[in-house]
């Protein structure tokens, strides 16, 4: 079995879900950084057609490598979410936005 790590970069992998984050979810990640209960769960909901659309090849590591990919999608999401904290507590944002601990990139309209 080829695990995702041979055959492809993961911080590239990690970088294209960021950079779909940013043009296509940056509104959605936004609104669950405001909230300010800290101690629910989220889940940042990701279209797997928008998905395929914004980048066919990750698209299909998804459906070739679910478990490997959907952790660099937590990873990458994870790294934006710091680097908006960031803006927020250096002033170079309006918004207070607030650490969320448990939160999960879930895809739906995934084809089977």
């Amino acid at each position: 079995v080829t695990q995702l790590s041979e055959t492809h970069d993961q911080d590239d992998i990690i970088n294209k879900f960021k950079q779909f984050l940013t043009q296509e979810m940056v509104s959605d990640l936004l609104n669950m950084l405001k909230d300010d209960d800290v101690e629910s769960c989220y889940s940042l909901e990701v279209n797997f057609l928008d998905l395929a659309q914004f980048d066919g090849e990750l698209s299909s590591l998804l459906l070739d490598y679910p478990k490997e990919v959907f952790k660099l999608f937590d990873e990458a999401a994870g790294i934006l979410q710091n680097d908006f904290l960031e803006l927020s507590e250096r002033g170079d944002v309006d918004e207070v936005f607030y650490d969320k601990e448990k939160f999960r990139v879930r895809v739906c309209n995934l084809m089977s």
